[in-house]
């Protein structure tokens, strides 16, 4: 019995002061990220509506370009206009798993050249270049 006697019971009162320890802790945890959040918020700079980006702004404005590969497939390149087409080539050929240099490029049944640019040909935005295998011979 003495072993009973030398344990302890827990009180209602601790429990009560266990509770309202962690209550207060909540509260004031709640407290201080409210505090941040308002901080964060004046800290924050609106971005300007009506401001043009910044890429329009430089002169690299950028052409949606579209490749059809065979009729089939297509394939949307968004590019600056001052970019070489031999980029585009590289980026289709990838895609489409072809051999380097076996492909051929058509914008308005002239020749796409890779050193050539959407400046160059004065291609709009949307623009459809074909592209299909090179043949070597006939049949």
């Amino acid at each position: 019995m003495a072993r009973s006697a030398q344990r302890r019971r827990p009180d209602s009162d601790d429990k009560n002061d266990e509770v309202a320890n962690s209550e207060e802790d909540r509260s004031q945890e709640t407290a201080s990220r409210d505090s941040a959040q308002r901080s964060a918020a004046s800290q924050r700079v609106p971005s300007p509506q009506a401001a043009p980006p910044p890429a329009a702004s430089q002169g690299t404005q950028k052409v949606q370009i579209i490749v059809k590969f065979d009729d089939e497939q297509q394939m949307r390149v968004n590019i600056s206009r001052s970019v070489p087409f031999s980029k585009v080539f590289y980026a289709v050929e990838t895609r489409f798993r072809k051999q380097s240099g076996t492909v051929r490029y058509h914008y308005d049944g002239e020749r796409v050249n890779p050193e050539d640019t959407p400046t160059s040909l004065e291609l709009e935005d949307g623009a459809v270049i074909e592209a299909s295998l090179f043949q070597i011979g006939g049949a």
